[in-house]
């Protein structure tokens, strides 16, 4: 009697596993599916690891998915284990952008844009003229200042112009800095949007423009600042549009 019933629990134990469905809190997996997980009280956990320790992982298999505390994203190898290339998941509905945006309307007001030599100045756009931001991600804490909240690669983006540069050689810059007080040009440079010389024709005073686009990783709590530069011999000069936008990739 004990082998016939060892012999039963056997094939039962067989015939589960070829079945290869596995329910954990439902006794009728699905048919599609390999494991059924059924819980009206809790979630799925996916192993969760900092971005050193996911990419030390050693030939990821395709399609092996894990949670990045680093960047706070759900990851998925897409490449192969020899060559991982870890891509975020994302869901494509009721994403709040990680984005900042500001733009302002200089036109119609004088003497508006600082014009020292080879001096910078913040871009004159603080939190009166931001028109979308995610606060979770952002922080301004003034003109052309802004503190990251994340951890990531962020683009940033900036146009600035004046109604009234003067003829002769006229350099200008907009450049990007990390960690400044709030006074400017006390941060590290990172790097420039923009930078050059405008050659004005004598005789007239152009409107003129510039803009430009950097890439950077930053570490959350950075601050950065949009800079710009104007050489026109200390006079001061009559600012147009302008604009500033960062964005978390």
């Amino acid at each position: 009697m004990k082998s016939i019933l060892s012999f039963l629990a056997i094939l039962f134990i067989t015939t589960s596993i070829c079945s290869a469905q596995v329910g954990i809190n439902t006794d009728t997996p699905d048919a599609s599916s390999i494991l059924d997980l059924s819980s009206t009280e809790a979630g799925f956990l996916l192993p969760r690891m900092t971005m050193a320790e996911k990419n030390a992982i050693s030939n990821p298999a395709k399609g092996l998915m894990v949670f990045d505390t680093t960047n706070n994203t759900l990851e998925v190898n897409t490449g192969t284990p020899t060559s991982p290339v870890w891509s975020f998941v994302r869901a494509e509905n009721n994403v709040t952008p990680k984005i900042v945006t500001f733009y302002g309307d200089l036109s119609g007001a004088n003497n508006n844009i600082n014009g020292v030599n080879d001096t910078f100045f913040r871009m004159p756009l603080g939190s009166s003229e931001v028109t979308e931001i995610n606060t979770d991600v952002f922080t301004v804490l003034g003109d052309g200042r802004v503190r990251v909240e994340e951890t990531g690669s962020y683009l940033i983006n900036a146009s600035i112009s004046v109604e009234d540069l003067p003829p002769g050689d006229r350099k200008y810059i907009l450049g990007v800095f990390l960690n400044g007080t709030a006074s400017a040009n006390t941060g590290t440079r990172l790097g420039y949007l923009s930078r050059g010389f405008a050659s004005i024709p004598s005789g007239s005073t152009q409107f003129f423009g510039t803009s430009g686009t950097f890439t950077y990783f930053f570490t959350a709590g950075d601050v950065v600042s949009v800079e710009y530069v104007f050489n026109n011999d200390g006079n001061r000069l009559d600012g147009n549009l302008i604009h500033l936008g960062i964005a978390k990739l």
